[in-house]
């Protein structure tokens, strides 16, 4: 599916008002409406950055999370824990259907709150990031999407808290790089949505008939490009002239 500029920003105020008659789960949602989205060179260009992050609150945790008593404690104290959104994007302006139309992409997912351990709250943290990279030049195998555990979200907080043990005994790596189809913010959020918040308090969105058309414009500008690549050394008829089956899987 082609898009352009007029319409990519339509679909992000739309994505805004979704949001933000959800409830009380998006704390800015509104900023979606005054995003920098404009076009250059042939490409439509956004971002949102670490200075300003979109908010989702008020997550629910799963049983079995460590630090044990988080899942708990949480709603207990009022000391919520929150998923913070950034994401870069740059995209080709009216692809065809046989392109992908990505050019450059770095989405960050960021979950951070506070616990209770003998009586003082400490604080915890963890984040994912997703990445367009090349694999025709690293040295490990690099999908060409690929989620990872980590990132700078965390790598810097060893650094903020001046403690190379602040980890304890966590193994940060950049390895292994997963496979995993693009996401551009509507995607990305409805990651978060569906990751972090149980069924019963998300279908009153994601079950909305428009919520839906705007999910499935986004996979089919984004995933459906990714999903014929990955088919492509099966049936030729799915080639895509910019992203081959092996630099997908990182060959």
């Amino acid at each position: 599916m082609a898009s352009d500029l007029n319409e990519i920003k339509k679909d992000l105020r739309s994505l805004a008002g979704y949001l933000g008659n959800w409830g009380k789960y998006v704390k800015n949602h509104g900023m979606l409406n005054n995003i920098n989205c404009h076009s250059s060179g042939g490409q439509i260009h956004y971002s949102i950055e670490k200075v300003m992050p979109l908010v989702f609150q008020d997550i629910d945790i799963e049983r079995h999370v460590i630090p044990q008593g988080i899942d708990c404690l949480c709603r207990e104290t009022e000391r919520f824990f929150e998923v913070e959104l950034t994401i870069r994007l740059s995209q080709i302006n009216e692809p065809s259907d046989l392109q992908d139309p990505i050019k450059r992409l770095g989405v960050a997912i960021k979950i951070e709150g506070e616990y209770l351990s003998n009586d003082i709250f400490e604080k915890a943290i963890c984040s994912w990031h997703l990445d367009k990279g090349d694999s025709s030049t690293s040295l490990f195998t690099h999908p060409t999407y690929h989620l990872n555990f980590g990132g700078d979200h965390m790598a810097n907080k060893i650094t903020e808290e001046a403690n190379p043990k602040y980890y304890g005994g966590l193994l940060l790596l950049p390895a292994p790089r997963v496979l995993h189809p693009p996401m551009d913010i509507i995607l990305s959020c409805d990651f978060i949505i569906k990751n972090f918040y149980e069924k019963s308090k998300h279908h009153t969105l994601t079950s909305l008939p428009g919520y839906k058309d705007l999910l499935e414009k986004a996979k089919s500008r984004f995933i459906r490009p990714y999903i014929y690549a990955l088919g492509s050394t099966w049936n030729s008829d799915l080639t895509i002239s910019n992203l081959s089956h092996n630099s997908a899987f990182g060959h």
